[in-house]
């Protein structure tokens, strides 16, 4: 296990968040849980050694903005849930934004609702 001086650690917490970031941004889950073992990790040695002020301000805005992408994701999820219980002649749509700020739909159009023409 490897320990970080204090302000080296401050680094260390900043990427794993800047990290955590592009894994929401991307939707990558995987990446996801693959960083909540280095994000105890470490979290357990900031609370442990300290950070010097240079780092836990920005530590601190970037863990509330991952706090508020978290929180879009679970948003979305649910929503998801939600539209699946209703049943299949529903559609079942995401919307969500990309780096860019643009949205964009993932899903499939109603069953059932298409009109046949000779």
């Amino acid at each position: 296990m490897a320990f970080f001086k204090p302000d080296t650690l401050g680094d260390a917490v900043e990427d794993l968040l800047d990290r955590e970031k592009c894994a929401l941004l991307n939707g990558n889950i995987d990446a996801l849980s693959r960083l909540v073992a280095e994000k105890t990790r470490l979290m357990k040695q900031m609370s442990a050694h300290g950070v010097s002020g240079r780092n836990i301000d920005i530590i601190r805005e970037k863990a509330r903005h991952n706090r508020r992408l978290l929180d879009a994701v679970g948003v979305a999820i649910r929503s998801v849930g939600e539209q699946l219980r209703m049943g299949d002649d529903q559609a079942v749509t995401l919307e969500t934004y990309g780096v860019d700020g643009t949205s964009h739909r993932i899903g499939r159009p109603p069953q059932g609702n298409l009109e046949k023409r000779a």
